[in-house]
C-alpha cells in the first residue's frame, strides 16, 4: 500500500510540475522561500541583483575558482515587473551579456540566470530595467572573485579548447562573452577573429562560448551565396544591406550621432536580392520562378499574425532556406518578452525556420553602432553559410 501511494505522489509531482520552466541547476539549491522574508538582504520595495554560490546569496563578496558556475538573482517589487531587462556580468577583461532569465514558478518577481564565468578576475553585475515611467541602473549588491584554476583548462578560454571547438554555424548557439582585446590577444595568440578592430565593441572582442566563431570577408560572403536569390524581408534587414548607420540628409545634423557616409553595405555579387517590408508584401507578389534563400527581419508581431503569415510564406516557398531574427523586444512585461521568444522559437522549429539570434550583441535599437552592425552581419553570414553548405 506504501508502495502504491508513493507512485501516486511521483506521479502527481510529475504532473503539476511546470513544464519549460525547469530551475537553472545553479540556482536550484537556494532558500527562495527565505529570501523573499529575508529584509537584511531585500526590503522587496526596490530591484537588487545579487550572485549566489552554491545557495549562497548574502550580499558579501564570493570567492571561487575558475571555471565558476553560479546564479544571478534578479528580484523585483511584485507590482514593478519590468518590459525590458539588461545585464552585463563584467570585469576589468571579460563582459558577459546574461540574456537567459528564468522566472521562479512560485516567485514570479524572482528572476534567475545559470552562468559560467571561464576566466578570472573581480566580477559585478551591471543592471537595466526600464518600464513605462522609467529606467533604473545599478550594479549588484556582491561581487564574485573567481581565481585562476590549478586544473588544466578545458572550456573555451584556453587556446587548445577554442581549437577543438566546431566552427560555428546554424547548429550552435551563438551566446558568448565580450573579451577585451588585450585579454583576447593574450589566450588567442594571432588568432584573426581578434586581430581585426573593425570587429570590435568598445575595444571587446564578441567570443562564443560553445562555437569557434570565423571572420567572414566580403569575398567569402558572396562565394557562399553564389548566384542565389534572396529574398530580405522586414525592417530590421534593410539596415544590413542598404541604409546608411544614421539616415540623415548631409545638410541637417544626424539624429543618431553620426554621418551620412557611414554606409554598411553587406556585398552580395551575383546573387539577387530583393527587398520587401513585410511578409505580406512577399505573398501579394507573383511568385518568382526560384527563391533560393529568405532572409526575415521583421518588427514584433502577435503569435497568431505571425504563425499563419509563416505558414502561408512555408506553404509558397517549401524548398528554400529560411532564416528569422531574434532579438527584437515584444510586449509590455519581461514574461510576455519571454513567453513570445519561446513560442516563437517553437513556431520556427516546427516551419523548419533557422532562427538567427542577435540579442547577445546588444540592445536592439533604431541606431545601433557601426561596430555592432558589423558584428551583426557576421552572424548572418555564420548562420547563412552553414545553412548553404
Amino acid at each position: 500500500m506504501k508502495r502504491y501511494a508513493l507512485l501516486v505522489l511521483l506521479v502527481l509531482v510529475y504532473l503539476c510540475y511546470p513544464r519549460g520552466k525547469r530551475w537553472p541547476t545553479t540556482c536550484q539549491h537556494i532558500n527562495y522561500r527565505q529570501l523573499d522574508i529575508d529584509t537584511a538582504v531585500w526590503d522587496k520595495q526596490s530591484t537588487i541583483a545579487l550572485f549566489a554560490v552554491l545557495g549562497n546569496y548574502d550580499t558579501f563578496g564570493h570567492m571561487t575558482d575558475e571555471p565558476a558556475a553560479l546564479c544571478l538573482l534578479v528580484l523585483f517589487p511584485e507590482v514593478s515587473l519590468p518590459y525590458q531587462l539588461n545585464v552585463h556580468v563584467t570585469s576589468d577583461g571579460v563582459d558577459y551579456p546574461i540574456v537567459h532569465f528564468t522566472p521562479h514558478r512560485y516567485y514570479d518577481y524572482m528572476y534567475m540566470a545559470e552562468m559560467v564565468l571561464p576566466h578570472s578576475g573581480l566580477y559585478h553585475a551591471q543592471v537595466s530595467t526600464r518600464n513605462n515611467t522609467s529606467t533604473s541602473t545599478f550594479k549588484s549588491l556582491n561581487t564574485v572573485e573567481v581565481r585562476p584554476g590549478f586544473q588544466p583548462r578545458t572550456i573555451t578560454n584556453s587556446l587548445p579548447a577554442r581549437d577543438t571547438l566546431p566552427l560555428c554555424d546554424y547548429t550552435q548557439s551563438l551566446d558568448g562573452r565580450f573579451v577585451h582585446a588585450k585579454v583576447y590577444s593574450e589566450l588567442y595568440p594571432l588568432d584573426i577573429w581578434g586581430l581585426l578592430p573593425e570587429m570590435r565593441i568598445d575595444d571587446h572582442v564578441y567570443v562564443p562560448d560553445q562555437c569557434r566563431m570565423e571572420y567572414t570577408a566580403p569575398l567569402q560572403g558572396v562565394q557562399c551565396l553564389g548566384s542565389s536569390v534572396v529574398y530580405v524581408i522586414g525592417p530590421r534587414m534593410d539596415r544590413l544591406f542598404q541604409l546608411t548607420v544614421d539616415d540623415c540628409d548631409p545638410l541637417d545634423e544626424c539624429p543618431c550621432g553620426g554621418t551620412p557616409a557611414d554606409k554598411v553595405q553587406l556585398a552580395h555579387g551575383d546573387a539577387t536580392l530583393v527587398y520587401h517590408a513585410s511578409i505580406q508584401e512577399a505573398l501579394s507578389e507573383a511568385t518568382m520562378a526560384s527563391v533560393d534563400l529568405i532572409w526575415i527581419g521583421l518588427d514584433p508581431l502577435p503569435l497568431d499574425v505571425l504563425s499563419q503569415q509563416l505558414i502561408q510564406l512555408r506553404a509558397r516557398y517549401s524548398l528554400p532556406t529560411m532564416l528569422f531574427r531574434l532579438g527584437t523586444r515584444y510586449g509590455t512585461t519581461l514574461r510576455d518578452q519571454q513567453e513570445w521568444e519561446q513560442s516563437v522559437r517553437q513556431i520556427l522549429h516546427l516551419y523548419g525556420i533557422i532562427a538567427w539570434d542577435t540579442i547577445y550583441i546588444g540592445p536592439d535599437i533604431s541606431c545601433p553602432s557601426l561596430p555592432q552592425l558589423r558584428l551583426e552581419q557576421q552572424f548572418l553570414w555564420t548562420v547563412t553559410c552553414g545553412a548553404l553548405r
